[in-house]
């Protein structure tokens, strides 16, 4: 190995020696390995090359003002049924306020939670032909049975993700029941959604389906008043009104109201226009001669007669 400072204290005594000593630690250096094949290499790059030729040609897609509208606009918030309603015992409710019209960009495919696409099934297996769809409605939480959907919902907005099932239906039926038959849910519409026990799944092994009634009032001026409305039953646990609260018991009865001062009288007869009321009596005579005067009086109309 070469010592720079042996080699510095020997060139100055023996310049010959020094250059003897480092021809010798550079003879004795190792060499350095040849550099690696690149055949490999070239190999890699030369399969890429190929691949690239082979795959089809990127081509840019093109569409319509009514694709583009159509697509999902996301931003629904939280499902209304996992942060509200399984926490919360059967009876609690929420009033909605639908934000925009359904329309069929809010159409998608059902997943699980672990993000796997749901299909119908055919023989046991999956029918990709038949994918399970839901309809995933955008609404404003405006109320709720314990107050506390200010903070399962801090911006107020939330999604109502509906499946075809025994929940859809009884939407329907309070749509139909409101004057609107069409099942699509209108921007500006009113619901209570209000959750109503669970029903019992037929399928061996699966969990029961969770049912909710509902309320649905209609956007002002949606509804034709020409057209009937279908006729429809409303479930028994659903009322004409929200359901609210009871109002607190007053503190205090009211003071009773005291009785007209005037109860039980009869106002006279007013008097007619014309009336001249009779004179008034002439005071009697205090005069003490009155009596003497009369009866001179007397005795004159006497000697005339």
């Amino acid at each position: 190995m070469f010592d720079p400072n042996a080699y510095a204290a020997l060139a100055a005594i023996d310049p010959a020696a020094a250059a003897q000593y480092l021809a010798s630690t550079t003879a004795a250096a190792p060499t350095p390995p040849p550099p690696a094949p690149v055949q490999a290499q070239a190999q890699g790059f030369a399969q890429a090359a190929a691949q690239a030729q082979s795959a089809p040609p990127q081509i840019a897609a093109r569409g319509t003002l009514e694709d583009f509208f159509n697509q999902p606009s996301g931003g629904g918030g939280p499902s209304v049924t996992s942060k509200f309603f399984n926490e919360r015992p059967q009876g609690s409710w929420l009033q909605l306020t639908v934000l925009a019209d359904v329309t069929h960009a809010d159409v998608q495919h059902q997943k699980t939670p672990q993000g796997v696409l749901q299909y119908f099934k055919k023989n046991g297996q999956d029918d990709l032909t038949r994918p399970k769809l839901v309809l995933v409605v955008k609404v404003q939480v405006t109320g709720s049975s314990d107050g506390t959907h200010t903070t399962a919902f801090p911006d107020g907005i939330a999604s109502l993700w509906l499946k075809k099932g025994p929940v859809t239906d009884n939407l329907v039926r309070a749509m139909a029941a409101a004057g609107d038959p069409s099942g699509y849910p209108k921007g500006g519409a009113q619901m209570v959604m209000i959750s109503a026990g669970s029903q019992p799944s037929r399928t061996v092994g699966y969990s029961a389906t969770k049912l909710y009634d509902f309320q649905y009032a209609c956007p002002a001026g949606s509804v034709d008043p020409t057209v009937p409305a279908e006729s429809a039953t409303v479930p028994s646990a659903v009322t004409t009104t929200p359901p609210v609260p009871p109002a607190p018991a007053p503190t205090s009865a009211p003071a009773p109201v005291p009785a007209s001062p005037t109860a039980g009288l009869t106002v006279p007869p007013v008097p007619e226009a014309n009336f001249t009321p009779p004179p008034p009596p002439a005071p009697e005579a205090t005069d003490p001669k009155a009596a003497e005067r009369a009866a001179l009086l007397a005795k004159l109309q006497g000697l005339n007669a």
